[in-house]
């Protein structure tokens, strides 16, 4: 059974991400590991769809054609949702503030960014593409710790990098 602890996953993203390609082998300096990480999940689903038709059998002698009623389904779109939550902590250098510049920049323009998730225990790789951050949030309550939550939307089918 494999185990995957939150301490151990980071968040890299890749803000100049237009030009990268969808399999890439591995993440490169251009990538960021953002800090404050506590946890982070995935979901990745399909939708299907259902055509419903009829089987024909044809006429044979003095039988009449047949027909049958038939369904099938298949696979169509793949949507992957990469979301993470942590501490802000605004002493760190890259901390969760260059999430928010891309979701709310001050020029208008919402960027492409790669973004993987990555566990960094010995031997495992890391999971994403490339997409766009669709929320993000700040939250502070009294005498408490401020947190963060981001999701990011993957613009193709998600990408597995083999740890190096």
């Amino acid at each position: 059974m494999a185990v995957r602890q939150g301490n151990n996953i980071s968040l890299y993203i890749d803000i100049d991400a237009t030009a990268k390609a969808a399999d890439e082998t591995a993440l490169d300096d251009a990538y960021t590991a953002i800090q404050g990480i506590t946890g982070c999940s995935i979901s990745v689903s399909n939708a299907t769809y259902e055509t419903n038709f009829k089987n024909v059998t044809p006429a044979t002698g003095s039988a009449p054609p047949a027909l049958a009623s038939t369904r099938s389904y298949s696979v169509g779109t793949t949507t992957t949702t990469l979301s993470v939550e942590g501490v802000f902590d605004p002493g760190l250098s890259n901390n969760a503030s260059a999430i928010f510049d891309e979701v709310a920049p001050s020029d208008g323009n919402k960027t492409v960014m790669g973004v993987y998730i990555r566990d960094e225990a010995a031997g495992f790789g890391c999971i994403g593409g490339v997409g766009f951050c669709t929320s993000f949030e700040l939250s502070a309550g009294m005498d408490d710790f401020v947190t963060f939550s981001a999701s990011f939307e993957l613009t193709g089918d998600p990408h597995i990098i083999a740890s190096a």
